[in-house]
């Protein structure tokens, strides 16, 4: 059976993967949004974004969804095992952002075996980049910090150094 530290060990091993992952996806995103700024003379790094070629694109999405939330979800965990309960807003946070990226929403249908409905949250967090990094990204971030660094007490007042154990 896994000990607590083993748990709170292997849950800050995933949030730094989580937390690399989610920085490769916005590299390849702003890698391809500047290359295709570059090749269109007159258009910006948005407009690059917006251009969005395949396979780069969704597979930075992917990369940046799929890193903050595990990075948010370990965290999270090993936070709360090391007695630091503030990571819970982010997580909820991350957990609005699923709520909202999960609600299927309607699609014209063109064809007749098209479903009416459609679930998809690499498009939603592609046509919305500005609320997905406030809403997803930066909770990430900021449990990834609280699960990766201790916070030392104040040994000038008399306080012990903070432990995890």
């Amino acid at each position: 059976m896994l000990g607590r530290s083993m748990v709170a060990r292997i849950a800050r091993f995933a949030t730094t993967v989580g937390l690399v992952a989610a920085g490769a996806g916005l590299v390849v995103l702003l890698g391809n949004a500047a290359s295709e700024a570059a090749a269109n003379p007159g258009s910006s790094i948005v407009d690059g974004y917006w251009l969005g070629r395949l396979p780069w694109t969704p597979l930075g999405v992917v990369l940046v969804i799929g890193g903050s939330t595990i990075a948010a979800a370990a965290g999270s965990l090993a936070a709360v095992l090391g007695r630091r309960y503030f990571v819970l807003l982010p997580l909820l946070m991350t957990v609005f952002w699923w709520i909202i990226a999960l609600e299927p929403y309607p699609v014209e249908r063109g064809c007749n075996p098209c479903p009416a409905y459609v679930v998809d949250p690499v498009s939603v967090a592609y046509s919305s980049p500005e609320e997905t990094l406030v809403v997803l990204v930066l909770p990430a971030a900021i449990v990834g910090v609280m699960a990766l660094f201790r916070v030392r007490g104040h040994e000038r007042s008399g306080g012990a150094p903070y432990s995890d154990r």
